[in-house]
């Protein structure tokens, strides 16, 4: 920076609209985009018919301004089967090499909209269309009410060896009055 007052930025990123499906929320809102040292991790929750999708950058790749491709894309892996509107990158988070991704209106164990959260880590990456996670966290229903909506991977933040998933809705112990996850960020299991 030259000045105290900054009017242009040193990179823009443009919705690289992977495969024609467009989305139209290309990072919109902080839970759809997260940093960690050279990787940019952006969702779009509305692309393909609200499919989702997830784009990865590099940082230290850009050889222009303005950037409209990503090194790597998350195509929704739909563990489930359903195809449509299951908001695959509704909340994205990165640390270091592992990348969360979540897919809070996928359907899980016969409960709509449950949701559930897919890992990464981009160590294991083998081409630039990566269409299956490293693992899956399902919604753990806490009390048991398994009546859905609870939108497992509304939210998510890694740090260290951690994963915290947020539940938005999960009933217990009262209607609507969600709940936080923590995971082992290396196996996925419920801590």
């Amino acid at each position: 920076f030259s000045s105290s007052t900054i009017t242009s930025a040193n990179y823009t990123i443009n919705d690289p609209d992977y495969s024609g499906g467009k989305g139209g929320q290309f990072g919109n809102g902080a839970p759809r985009i997260s940093i960690s040292g050279n990787y940019i991790v952006a969702g779009d929750y509305n692309y393909s018919s609200a499919q989702g999708i997830a784009y990865v950058f590099d940082i230290s790749t850009f050889s222009s301004s303005t950037i409209t491709s990503a090194n790597y894309i998350l195509t929704n892996p739909n563990i489930r089967g359903v195809d449509d509107f299951d908001r695959f990158g509704m909340s994205v988070a990165i640390n270091g090499n592992k990348i969360a991704v979540g897919s809070r209106e996928q359907s899980t164990g016969g409960s709509t909209n449950d949701g559930v959260v897919y890992v990464y880590d981009i160590s294991n990456f083998s081409s630039s269309v990566i269409s299956s996670a490293d693992f899956s966290m399902d919604n753990p229903d806490y009390g048991g009410s398994n009546d859905g909506g609870d939108f497992h991977g509304d939210h998510i933040g890694i740090s260290q060896d951690y994963v915290a998933v947020g539940a938005r809705y999960e009933d217990s112990p009262f209607t609507q009055a969600g709940a936080i996850y923590i995971y082992d960020v290396s196996n996925g299991n419920l801590l």
